[in-house]
């Protein structure tokens, strides 16, 4: 079965996305300026996907049809995603505070950032394995 052309599009477009994250997150975490508006345009396109994904999640599921672990391996990722999803507003929201005041969020609190880095990491290489799995 060949996966529907807008399926095809989100995939390339969350690759696209989480690399302008990651980019902006180690950027900022490495001293340079705080890319508010990439990370803000991510957010909101990220979200598109999002819901995207959750209108896919059942015909993902019949095509998983008996493999259980692979129908596992769907829903815990659409709950990373949108877990993802939440702790990358909240950081956002955090890091540009701490960026009006002349402070870097992700220097300070590194581990999180570490942990948060990763958590997208698994995010999207789980969305593509998925992707690859079932089409």
């Amino acid at each position: 079965m060949s996966p529907p052309i807008l399926s095809i599009i989100i995939a390339l477009v969350e690759v696209f996305i989480y690399v302008g994250i990651f980019y902006t997150v180690v950027t900022h975490l490495f001293g340079k300026k705080l890319k508010t508006k990439l990370l803000g345009w991510s957010m909101v396109i990220q979200l598109s996907a999002i819901i995207y994904m959750l209108t896919r999640l059942k015909p993902a599921q019949i095509l998983a049809g008996s493999k259980s672990n692979l129908e596992l391996l769907i829903v815990g990722h659409a709950l990373l995603s949108i877990l993802v999803f939440f702790w990358l507003v909240i950081i956002f929201f955090k890091a540009r505070n701490f960026f009006l005041k002349g402070a870097n969020y992700f220097q300070e609190n590194k581990k999180s950032t570490y942990l948060f880095l990763t958590a997208i990491s698994l995010s999207l290489l789980s969305g593509e394995l998925i992707f690859w799995l079932v089409y």
